[in-house]
């Protein structure tokens, strides 16, 4: 249906071409009649160029999309055409009386209701006014016969006619209306009902991801004051095992120079045992104390001396230049839209970009292997975006990927401490750090709050 027609028209647009075809038809007829019996003539002239005109308002209906226009013009060129006719065919005797009853039905149904009415006494004193002209004049070409009918019996039943298929015309278009508004009123209900429904899904929605965020920010939390109890209980054993060993090892060096030559050589094999035990048993606790710094890092605490404004810009330049020079094949892209300063300890940010950016490395195919950096604000925001085309991590690892020790790496190749820190550290700075999976690789967004941009 063309866009201008409205769905309640397209039944009148179809009944308008409908008698454009009709007129350009008989007007043919009548004129090919007309060419035969009496050869070429005025009619016949007339007749071809209604069938023309007719031609033209199917053209413009059915190609231009002009069928609201030609309503009333139609309506106007028919009863000129009556007029026509009805002093050349014999009037109420003759086809023009069909026709006159043909043109008043056609006229209301393609008149819009608020010029029905008018139509109506327009066509009624049209028509009185011929039936006197024929009645009392002989301007008509009048062929009294067999096919003469009462003139006033033809205006009953004309006017009768019309009136009725005014009524029935009149009662259609108030139900097509009701039941325009009808629809109109039903679609807006549904339009309204989807909307609430909608609504009531993303209201949904979002308590179910608060929900599992609280859940899982409470379930961090309450792990990182387990971890850092616990590293406060094993730091003082620590300490005190590595702080131990050199005084062993400076004891062991006296006793060795206090031996004769002889009985050294002969418990050499014993004394470099237990050196290397003692290295062992040093490197361990070096090893454990590192591990329990990092979990003191996780704590909470009160205010840090050592927090600044950071210039992430720099920050992120730096750490992938080191990156980069570790790992030439790795294609390294970034964008940042503009500078972007965080307030936060800078050698605490830089440990977490640095996992994270390890962490994608290390997950990267040997061929093609890109990382790509993008830095952004959003309100008062900043954003930073790690991603990489590297295997990613299963469905099934997701929820754990920011418990301590927790690793998918082979056995050996990571703590599972990198990511549970990372949380740790981003926490303690008011900031957000989750993952998004990616059709191919993986995606960390870290938010944190941001001063200043320039």
């Amino acid at each position: 249906m063309p866009p201008n027609v409205s769905g309640k028209d397209k039944l009148e647009k179809i009944l308008f071409e409908i008698i454009c075809l009709m007129i350009i038809m008989v007007m043919l007829h009548g004129m090919i009649q007309g060419l035969i019996l009496y050869h070429f003539n005025l009619l016949s002239t007339v007749e071809f160029i209604v069938a023309l005109i007719g031609a033209l308002f199917f053209y413009l209906s059915r190609f231009k999309n002009q069928f609201e226009l030609l309503r009333i013009p139609l309506v106007i060129f028919t009863n000129l055409c009556l007029v026509f006719f009805w002093f050349w065919l014999s009037g109420y005797v003759g086809p023009t009386g069909i026709g006159a009853a043909a043109i008043g039905v056609i006229s209301i149904i393609l008149l819009p209701a608020k010029h029905r009415n008018l139509f109506l006494l327009v066509n009624f004193g049209l028509l009185t006014a011929l039936v006197l002209i024929q009645k009392n004049t002989d301007w008509v070409r009048t062929k009294i016969g067999d096919y003469e009918t009462l003139p006033y019996d033809y205006l009953v039943v004309l006017f009768s006619l019309l009136l009725i298929v005014n009524y029935l015309k009149s009662e259609y278009d108030k139900e097509k209306a009701i039941a325009s508004q009808q629809n109109k009123e039903l679609d807006f209900l549904n339009k309204s009902l989807k909307d609430a429904i909608k609504d009531k899904q993303e209201t949904i929605r979002t308590l179910q991801s608060t929900q599992t965020k609280l859940i899982d920010s409470e379930k961090m939390a309450s792990v990182g004051r387990l971890t850092a109890g616990l590293a406060h209980e094993l730091n003082n054993p620590l300490n005190f095992i590595g702080g131990n060993v050199q005084p062993i090892l400076n004891d062991l060096e006296d006793i060795k120079n206090s031996m004769s030559d002889d009985l050294k050589s002969k418990n050499h094999a014993i004394f470099e045992e237990i050196e290397q035990l003692l290295d062992n048993v040093l490197t361990g606790s070096r090893r454990a104390t590192d591990v329990v710094s990092n979990l003191l890092k996780i704590s909470p605490r009160g205010k840090d001396d050592n927090i600044t404004d950071i210039l992430l810009n720099d920050l992120l330049t730096r750490t992938i230049l080191l990156l980069k020079n570790a790992h030439p094949d790795v294609i390294f892209s970034t964008d940042f839209k503009k500078n972007i300063r965080v307030s936060a300890n800078s050698i605490e940010i830089n440990q977490v970009l640095l996992n994270i950016l390890k962490n994608a490395v290390d997950s990267l195919p040997t061929r093609r292997a890109r990382v790509s950096i993008k830095l952004y604000q959003e309100n008062k925001t900043a954003v930073i975006e790690i991603c990489d085309n590297g295997r990613g991590i299963p469905a099934q690892f997701r929820s754990q990927i920011f418990e301590p020790f927790f690793t998918t790496k082979e056995e050996g190749k990571g703590t599972g401490l990198g990511l549970y820190i990372s949380y740790g550290i981003i926490k303690k700075h008011d900031g957000e750090i989750s993952y998004q999976p990616l059709d191919k690789g993986s995606c960390f967004k870290i938010t944190l709050p941001a001063l200043v941009a320039d």
